[in-house]
This record gives C-alpha cells, sequence and structure tokens, in this order.
C-alpha cells in the first residue's frame, strides 16, 4: 500500500520478507544447558515446518526465526507455520510480521508501511484506532535505545496514519525487534504451548486408553521435554476393535505435538483376564489386570531405555483409583509412575483434551479391558499382600513373559 507521509513523503514499495519469531522463556533460564536446549528446540521447529518449501530457520541472539523463500506461495506458508508452530513445547510466543532494514531511517519506512497495511486490512469491529510500539533491542550497539526507538517510530505512525497512542490498551500493538544486522516488524503476536522441547527429558512410557485421561496425561509428559512412548491393553476379540482403532487415532494427533518421535505397543490381555476372572476373586479383578499392565509396561520401558512409566489416574475417579489401591498396584514395578492428572477433575480434563485435539475420539463410544469381566463390587481399600496372593495361583511372572512373546503392533 502507498500512502502520503507528511515526514517521510511518499513511502517506496519496497519488499519485505514474510518472516516469524518465536521467542522461548523457560529455556532462557537454563543456564550452561540453555545451549542444548536451544539446539533441540530449532531441531523441533525444523521438523514442524519441513513441508514448507523453503522455509528457513534460524537461530538468532535468544529468538529464532523462520522466514519463508517461496513468493508466490509465502501467505499459505505464514498460516502452515503458524499453525505448526503452536504444537512446538518450548515456545512461549509467536510475532507474525516482515523481515525489514535496520538503518534508522529505512527502519521507519518500513514500520510506517506494515502499519498502514495492517490498518487497511483491518475493518469493521477489528478497525485500527489506537496503537503503541514495543521495542526490544537484541542489538546493543545500534544507534538508539530502546525507549528512544519506541517514542519516535510512534511519531511517525501518527505522522502517517493520524491514529492515536495508546500504552495501555491498544487496539493495535507494534512489536519491533533490533537482532544481530537485520530488524523485524510484528503487528501479530500467538501464544505458544510453553514447556520444553520435547526430548530434552529423556523418554518415558504411557499406559494410553481410548479414554479422555491418558492422552492428557501424555500431552502433559511432553510438555516437560518427553518423549513419550505408548502402550494399549485390549481385550480383542472378546471386545471390539473400538478402542484399539481409536487409540491409534490419539496416538496419532499426540504425535503432531511431539515431532512423530514415539512408539505405540499393542499388547493383548484376554487370556490373562480370563485366568484372573477363574481364579482370582471377583472384587480384586480390575486390580490385578492392572498390576499386570504395569509389569508389562515396565518391562518394554526397561529394555527401551525409558525411564518411567506414565498413567492417567485420578485420584477416586474409579474404584481402582483410591489412594490405598493405587498403592497396592504400583507396588509391583521398580520404576517411577508418573501421575500427571493426580489431583485433575474430569471437567478440567475433558476441557484440555479438547484443547490439544483428542477428545473427539475419546468420545466416541468403546470396550476398554478393564470393561471386560468387571466385578459388580470392586476392592476399593485393597493390599498389596492381598493381592500378592490372589495372584499366587497365576503365576505373574510367567505371563508376563507369555504376553510380551506376542509381538506387539506398532505404529
Amino acid at each position: 500500500m502507498l500512502m502520503l507521509c507528511a515526514k517521510y513523503g511518499k513511502i517506496e514499495t519496497i519488499d519485505m520478507t514474510p518472516a516469524i519469531i518465536a521467542h522461548y522463556h523457560e529455556i532462557a533460564l537454563k543456564g550452561r544447558n540453555r545451549e542444548m536446549f536451544e539446539r533441540q528446540l530449532v531441531e523441533n521447529i525444523r521438523w514442524a515446518v519441513r513441508d514448507v518449501g523453503g522455509a528457513r530457520v534460524q537461530r538468532m541472539s535468544g529468538r529464532i526465526a523462520i522466514r519463508t523463500a517461496n513468493a508466490q506461495t509465502q501467505q499459505t506458508d505464514l498460516v502452515q507455520i503458524t499453525d505448526a508452530l503452536t504444537r512446538v513445547f518450548g515456545i512461549a510466543n509467536i510475532l507474525i510480521g516482515h523481515e525489514v532494514r535496520q538503518e534508522y531511517a529505512a527502519l521507519a519506512e518500513d514500520v510506517v508501511r506494515v502499519m498502514t497495511e495492517t490498518i487497511a486490512a483491518s475493518q469493521g469491529s477489528t478497525a485500527i484506532t489506537s496503537f503503541c510500539v514495543r521495542v526490544k533491542r537484541g542489538n546493543k550497539q545500534y544507534p538508539k535505545n530502546s525507549m528512544e526507538l519506541e517514542r519516535e517510530l510512534g511519531a511517525a505512525i501518527v505522522d502517517a496514519t493520524g491514529l492515536a497512542v495508546n500504552l495501555g490498551h491498544p487496539d493495535c500493538t507494534v512489536y519491533v525487534e533490533i537482532v544481530e544486522r537485520t530488524a523485524f516488524v510484528f503487528t501479530r503476536k500467538l501464544l505458544g504451548p510453553g514447556g520444553l522441547p520435547v526430548g530434552v527429558s529423556g523418554r518415558v512410557l504411557c499406559l494410553i486408553s481410548s479414554g479422555f485421561d491418558s492422552p492428557v496425561a501424555a500431552w502433559k509428559l511432553m510438555r516437560r521435554g518427553c518423549i513419550v512412548d505408548f502402550v494399549h491393553f485390549h481385550s480383542y476379540p472378546y471386545t471390539s476393535d473400538a478402542s484399539l482403532r481409536n487409540v491409534e487415532e490419539i496416538v496419532g494427533v499426540l504425535q503432531r505435538w511431539q515431532q512423530a518421535c514415539g512408539e505405540l505397543y499393542s499388547i493383548p490381555l484376554i487370556e490373562y483376564q480370563k485366568q484372573v476372572m477363574m481364579h482370582a476373586p471377583s472384587a480384586l479383578r480390575v486390580l490385578l489386570y492392572r498390576r499386570m499392565m504395569f509389569r508389562i509396561a515396565e518391562q518394554i520401558a526397561k529394555r527401551r531405555g525409558m525411564g518411567a512409566l506414565v498413567t492417567g489416574e485420578s485420584v477416586g475417579q474409579v474404584a481402582s483409583q483410591t489412594i490405598p489401591n493405587i498403592a497396592a498396584v504400583e507396588a509391583v514395578v521398580d520404576l517411577p509412575v508418573l501421575r500427571p492428572l493426580i489431583g485433575e477433575d474430569k471437567q478440567d480434563i475433558i476441557a484440555q483434551a479438547e484443547r490439544i485435539g483428542t477428545a473427539e475420539y475419546s468420545a466416541r463410544p468403546y470396550d476398554d479391558c478393564c470393561s471386560l469381566f468387571t466385578p459388580e463390587h470392586p476392592a476399593t481399600r485393597a493390599r498389596s499382600e492381598e493381592l500378592d496372593a490372589a495372584e499366587a495361583p497365576l503365576d505373574a511372572k510367567e505371563w508376563v513373559t507369555r504376553l510380551l512373546a506376542v509381538p506387539p503392533a506398532a505404529s
């Protein structure tokens, strides 16, 4: 867009490269380990934007710049890149705009041009009537400091547009960043998912069902930098294959949040369940199923160098998730069992599942393996010794070997 500016005259049409800046917060506090965290974040961003032709990712003075190279598809590319970045853990916020010239007079022209184009694009209820300028000066050799730039660039925008300055609640914030030998101007800002880059905190194994809880638990561990693998226990063909299909789709959604790092293992539990039904007290069945799941999951985790198990348990949500039952089940494994939802209520968990994209699959009807042969009155205060005695005729160790001998389905 061209317009007359009292201070600068006619603004020339100058090509500006569309650009996105990803900022991080927690990583900046990591001291001597910061380099490793930044490298992992850059690697994850490169994977996330891999399908955008010509996208370039560059680490620059405490931020990461993503530029597009294809002028014919720049707007489409920016939308695709932005969407991908909202699922890269470690990013605090995302700024969308242009790379511009750094020399002050040229910078002022480019800032005014970006702002006039932003005004032209706004209309109706989103029409811009006020603004403010926020400057970050990564290049400390720049001849003007941040406050001077904010004041002078703001004055240039007022001269060109007549907009009012509002430092408290502006309709539009113009973000200017002076970085190394270049500069960036942005008028759009999105929140990132936060957390730590996937891959910096080791690998864990999540016991996943097609319900709401365990996918959210897995997501929370990804957000803390863990690569999450998955193990699903099923009773097919005694139940339908709905839970298997649902879990595959849920894992597909979660993989987008961790750059496709994880694997899914599918373990049939039905033969062991039939033995439990015949030889163990009915009130203890679900707890004995879960003990076997924990044992098998631990073996998979140890064989593949994973550091912990993850479950979607929440205190009191179902009979097996009372504190005594949780302790009695966990007693059979040595690895840490992480329960990121332990204090959450169901509505909060469902709301989180909706945000991350798994809720629509978890809401589908399905039969899981714990619903098969479920007792009418399950135990709520079992002791580990009680479960040990119930398992004695079953030879749990032998069952672990037998069930693990069935080749797991990986995806």
